[in-house]
């Protein structure tokens, strides 16, 4: 490999061809005794630049604001400070930092203007001036809570800035230098969307091939051309601890694997908003950067990405997903938004359809979780049609199932039951028996007639009108007061189960009346009064049958028995429905809750709190 002829200290790169395995040649003073100020010329920098306040000091030198009166143009001097300008070896450095970021044209990297030295023999260069942020100001304000740097420097934005860093840095490994000192002070991003890389003034620089061999290649091959003078010497320790790699804190020799461990650390700061070092417990940071953190700062430098542009091109496919999870996430709100819309328009079918796509774009989405637990196991204000369909065949099953009970419990009594008690007793009254038997039979004939032709009772409930009058009738058997109350309370009960909404009044009404007439009729003595009064006694009569022991007490023992089992037994099967339909409802529920992710489950958990929807 053929070596550049030597070039002045101060001469521009010199770009070369690549050739295959061919190295980064780096053009080196062999005179160590080289004065690197030397090929510098003396001008006073007060003809032309015009100095105005200071912008910033570190520990080698100060930063003025200034304006270049030839070009008109606001631009940054840097000059050694004052009382260190006697310190040995700190003008070699200071011009090495000046030449070396000079020389390294990229975009993310502060261009130099001029170099020089004043009349005073103290040396200077200008740059270009930065307007911005360092990332250690920003980070600051994230962590202290403020809003409006929430709003600014979203993960997104810093994340995207970092990645750019990373390039930047790359390009200057595959010029032979490393920064040595990358932390979040040392990253500006700039008012309109620029990032800059500051402070070369530790840089290494690459002076042997072997060395030169461990700095990946890429594109076009320069030559830096920096005075051997400004060298630092091995086992000198130059850097910021809390970002240094482990071989570097040690003093051994450093390559592009110790910038890539700073880089690694300054994203873990970015993500958490503490340094790496001073990192309490394990962070919560997404699996694919936590994967890029651990890798970059790994002890072993062996271990570590092998370049800048490795760790740049992790965060970039991270940023492509959380782009998409962005986007995603994005739509998923607005169809959520659309669906509580259609919800306060009474369009739950749509609305249902736009929940379904929030949950399909975001399955992470709680509120639209929420949302569908609200829809399924709310009822609306109007019921849909479909719904208010299938409720009325609900209805008309629970109605036939009633109808057919009807036909048994009104025939079945009446014929085999009470008529034999009856005669047993000895009847009274022939046709108060009669009538007595013959309006259940009546009921149980309406009731099956309806049973075939349910329309019928689409506006009266004539099974109810029925029965109200045999229940009526039936005080003839023992009182108003007596088995009356109790037969007319069960009677309603079961129609007001079975009986259609707008019915339940009349049903109510009706056995109302089926006491109320009774007890008129006879106060009125339309009919023979069945109880009376006497010396402190309540005497009741029967105006169908004698109530001759022990017969009457057997009868009525056993119409009582017959009631409670009757009751049990009908209302029984109805409470079994209704457990049936709970148990579906949340059978459902629960298949719902195994179709979310873990982290949302919760919202399909007992009924969430309340909330307009």
């Amino acid at each position: 490999m053929s070596r550049l002829p030597r070039e002045p200290a101060q001469a521009l790169a010199t770009t070369l061809p690549r050739a295959p395995n061919e190295g980064l040649t780096v053009c080196l003073d062999p005179d160590l005794d080289h004065d690197p100020g030397a090929d510098l010329s003396v001008t006073d920098p007060l003809q032309r630049y015009e100095l105005h306040e200071m912008l910033g000091e570190g520990g080698m030198g100060e930063v003025l604001s200034c304006r270049d009166r030839r070009i008109g143009r606001e631009v940054a001097m840097k000059v050694v400070r004052r009382f260190r300008r006697d310190a040995k070896g700190l003008e070699g450095r200071f011009l090495r930092e000046a030449r070396v970021q000079g020389q390294l044209e990229h975009p993310a990297i502060v261009p130099v203007y001029d170099l020089g030295k004043d009349t005073h023999g103290a040396a200077y260069f200008t740059m270009k001036r930065v307007r911005g942020e360092t990332l250690e100001t920003i980070l600051e304000r994230l962590t202290n809570g403020d809003r409006e740097a929430e709003a600014e420097y979203t993960r997104h934005k810093l994340l995207a800035a970092f990645a750019r860093v990373c390039l930047a840095v790359h390009f200057a490994h595959t010029r032979g230098v490393v920064h040595r000192d990358l932390k979040p002070s040392n990253v500006m991003l700039g008012d309109f969307g620029e990032v800059y890389v500051l402070d070369w003034g530790v840089a290494k620089v690459a002076y042997n091939e072997d060395e030169v061999a461990t700095f990946e290649e890429s594109g076009e091959r320069r030559t830096l051309c920096i005075p051997e003078s400004g060298r630092t010497a091995d086992g000198l320790v130059l850097g910021t601890p809390g970002y240094m790699a482990p071989e570097q804190r040690r003093g051994e020799r450093v390559d592009p694997r110790a910038d890539v461990h700073a880089l690694g650390a300054i994203l873990f700061e970015i993500m958490t908003l503490e340094p790496l070092h001073a990192a309490k417990g394990r962070a919560e940071l997404p699996p694919e950067i936590a994967a890029a953190v651990e890798r970059a700062t790994a002890e072993d430098r062996e271990a570590r990405h092998a370049s800048a542009r490795e760790l740049s091109d992790e965060v970039e496919r991270f940023l492509a997903g959380d782009r998409d999870l962005l986007t995603r996430q994005n739509l998923s709100r607005a169809h959520l938004d659309e669906a509580l819309s259609l919800v306060r328009r009474g369009d739950r079918t749509r609305a249902l359809e736009e929940v379904g796509r929030a949950i399909a774009l975001d399955p992470s989405n709680r509120d639209a979780f929420e949302t569908v637990v609200r829809l399924l196991t709310e009822p609306p204000a109007t019921l849909p049609a479909e719904v208010k369909a299938e409720l009325d065949r609900a209805s008309d099953r629970t109605r036939r199932l009633g109808l057919r009970r009807s036909i048994v419990m009104y025939i079945v009594p009446g014929l085999f039951f009470f008529l034999p008690a009856w005669l047993i007793m000895g009847l009274k009254s022939t046709l108060a028996a009669s009538v007595c038997v013959g309006s259940f039979l009546l009921t149980g004939i309406i009731s099956a007639i309806v049973y075939k032709k349910p329309h019928l009772t689409s506006t009266i409930p004539w099974v109810t009108v029925a029965a109200a009058i045999a229940m009526g009738v039936s005080a003839v058997v023992a009182g108003s007061y007596v088995l009356l109350p109790t037969l007319v309370a069960v009677n309603t009960a079961c129609h007001i189960i079975a009986a259609r909404p707008h019915h339940r009044l009349i049903v109510l009404l009706l056995g109302t009346l089926s006491i109320l007439v009774p007890v008129t009729l006879e106060v009125l003595g339309v009919i023979p009064a069945t109880s009376r009064y006497e010396n402190g006694s309540f005497i009741v009569t029967s105006g169908v049958a004698e109530l001759r022991e022990p017969y009457a007490s057997v009868f009525f023992l056993l119409v009582n028995i017959g009631v409670v089992w009757f009751t049990a037994i009908y209302v029984g099967q109805f409470k079994d429905a209704l457990t049936q339909a709970q148990t579906t409802n949340l059978l459902s529920l629960w298949q719902l809750r195994q179709l979310v992710p873990e982290n949302v489950r919760a919202a399909t958990s007992d009924p969430p709190p309340a909330r307009q929807i």
